[in-house]
């Protein structure tokens, strides 16, 4: 009777954790809508900065999706954070390339392909079932360095325009990169650093507030080129260990 109760009281916890985390997604699409409307207002800044909101709580519902063990239990959760994800990193850094340039063939095109690759890239996501890496830049860090880019860079539409689509081909490629749902050693700390440097960038002014969007497009661009590696390192480490432990289990 006391091991029923028990069951029947973790599967309340998970069940309310599920529900905070599909609240989490939900809040996510909101502060993509809010960003979006703020690019339509001339507030690109602050867009950017709601849009980093977004990344947190996405953030947050993976985590908080992970304890819950909703990918054994329940597929919606999954279902909505790919929705709410699809309009925060996906729709809205195309909005914002759109208000940055007038409406020529060179700004709606690269615009479309990246919300379609975006679109794309949450829908395999929801396919994925290695919690160790992703396949494909995932998304809210392409909207991360985009919009970063965008606000910190005054270039050539056409320059823009390929680092656009650039991002698009990487989201929808199988490169590995890390996904820290594991985080371990240095990805803790990496993980930790950029969630620190995301939610500084809310919080702080403007005046302040830019050195550390500087910052947090760094530290994407550091995830863009070294996490391939980063995962590749990894598997040789674990093959060597695999390696080792079968030839002492020999012994």
């Amino acid at each position: 009777m006391e091991n029923e109760r028990h069951l029947h009281l973790n599967d309340r916890k998970e069940w309310n954790l599920g529900v905070i985390a599909d609240i989490a997604s939900i809040v996510n699409g909101v502060a993509g809508i809010i960003a979006i409307y703020a690019t339509f207002m001339g507030e690109f800044y602050l867009s950017v900065r709601v849009m980093s909101l977004g990344v947190l709580l996405d953030a947050l519902d993976g985590y908080l999706g992970r304890k819950a063990k909703l990918p054994t239990k329940r597929r919606r959760g999954i279902y909505i954070d790919s929705v709410c994800d699809g309009i925060t990193f996906g729709l809205y850094p195309a909005a914002l390339y759109l208000a940055f340039f007038q409406k020529t063939t060179l700004v709606v095109v690269p615009a479309g392909v990246y919300v379609v690759t975006a679109w794309y890239r949450l829908a395999r996501y929801t396919q994925e079932a290695d919690i160790d890496r992703f396949r494909g830049f995932p998304s809210p860090g392409a909207a991360a360095i985009t919009s970063s880019f965008l606000i910190l860079f005054k270039l050539p539409v056409s320059l823009v325009a390929v680092f656009f689509v650039t991002v698009a081909i990487l989201m929808a490629s199988k490169i590995p990169y890390p996904s820290f749902k594991r985080p371990r050693g240095v990805e803790k700390i990496f993980l930790s650093g950029t969630g620190i440097v995301a939610g500084l960038f809310v919080v702080l002014p403007a005046s302040v507030g830019i050195f550390t969007l500087i910052l947090l497009f760094l530290l994407s661009v550091v995830y863009v080129l070294v996490g391939p590696f980063w995962i590749r390192s990894a598997e040789r480490r674990n093959h060597v260990k695999k390696r080792e432990q079968e030839t002492s289990g020999k012994e």
